[in-house]
């Protein structure tokens, strides 16, 4: 459940690399371990009240906890003042989060320009 939801909270991109390509997954849209490796880790930007705040915090650390030592997020929080911009700027970089926050005034603009990924052939149910 906290998976489902971190994955579908957030919005993947994929501008810049970031070290996110060697994430595999299994048919099911389940993550592929990989023994011996470090962790891979993956930027998550955000921003909201203190209760947003707080539920993102929640998610991320039981995800972390899911996926020690294949997978790690690190949860980033942003102010809302400039965050559209910053992320706009920020995503044609390698500097980018794999997964970000975008409201829906932002989202249709981000998906016409190629800067989002479906996440649904990720996600089993």
């Amino acid at each position: 459940m906290a998976l489902s939801a971190l994955m579908l909270a957030g919005v993947t991109s994929c501008g810049g690399n970031q070290g996110n390509s060697d994430i595999s997954f299994d048919s099911s849209g389940i993550i592929i371990e990989r023994p011996g490796e470090d962790a891979t880790k993956v930027k998550f930007w955000m921003y909201g009240d203190s209760t947003e705040l707080q539920v993102y915090k929640e998610l991320v650390k039981e995800f972390n906890r899911i996926y020690e030592g294949t997978i790690e997020v690190k949860l980033q929080p942003k102010s809302s003042d400039g965050y559209s911009d910053a992320l706009s700027l920020t995503l044609g970089g390698s500097t980018a989060p794999g997964i970000f926050y975008v409201g829906e005034t932002g989202f249709k603009d981000m998906a016409e320009q190629g800067m989002l990924m479906k996440l649904k052939v990720y996600h089993s149910q």
